[in-house]
């Protein structure tokens, strides 16, 4: 499942800040077979609003940055996101089409140092859904998660009535652990839970053996 998931720019990854929360000089980009994940930037603010002011892109996405109305929205949305990075807990990125070379979505990776925990989420354009981009970005992040983070579990969460990403997690690797009812408040109301999660032991049995 795993196989064939190319993060190019690990070697990089060699030079560290002692200083730095997370250990690497600045967050890598990953790469995938039809996607590059660029870490997210201010200069990403058109994007961000493209994406996230589609209020059925972001109808079962719980984030207190969240609603994104305006450009303003957006500044903020990225400018919370580059403060949590440097303080150790999180990761984000937008997600480039190689082949059209445009933004069409976001990844993300909260990040639970004391539990050596992962949570990931990703948001996709409407106009791609049901292509397997969330998928494909997916095992990319775990890959990354266990490879290099070095991480013992990654999460991710779904409401129930959202199909399409129940589905998307599940192809991804993850299992379904747990519904949890009531477990954020949005647009008036109390939203449920899918609990997913792979461990560091059921990543490695689902990688490759390479054979001499």
């Amino acid at each position: 499942m795993f196989k064939k998931i190319c993060i190019f720019t690990l070697l990089a990854l060699i030079s560290t800040l002692q200083s730095h929360p997370f250990p690497w000089q600045g967050q890598p980009t990953l790469e995938t077979e039809r996607f590059i994940l660029r870490p997210l930037i201010l200069h990403d603010v058109e994007h961000i609003y493209a994406i996230c002011s589609n209020t059925e892109v972001t109808r079962y996405y719980a984030d207190p940055r969240m609603p994104i109305i305006t450009l303003e929205d957006a500044k903020r949305y990225i400018e919370k996101a580059l403060e949590r990075y440097e303080k150790g807990t999180w990761m984000e990125w937008v997600i480039i089409e190689k082949e059209k070379n445009v933004v069409i979505g976001i990844a993300m990776f909260w990040v639970h140092r004391e539990r050596n925990l992962l949570y990931t989420g990703t948001i996709i354009r409407q106009q791609e859904w049901g292509k397997g981009c969330a998928t494909e970005v997916k095992r990319a992040q775990i890959a990354f998660g266990f490879d290099v983070l070095q991480c013992s579990r990654i999460e991710a969460t779904a409401d129930p009535r959202n199909i399409g990403s129940n589905k998307s997690i599940i192809k991804s690797g993850m299992k379904f652990e747990a519904y949890v009812p009531n477990k954020f408040f949005m647009n008036g109301e109390w939203c449920d839970r899918n609990l997913y999660a792979i461990t560091c032991d059921d990543y490695q049995k689902s990688k490759p053996v390479d054979v001499a």
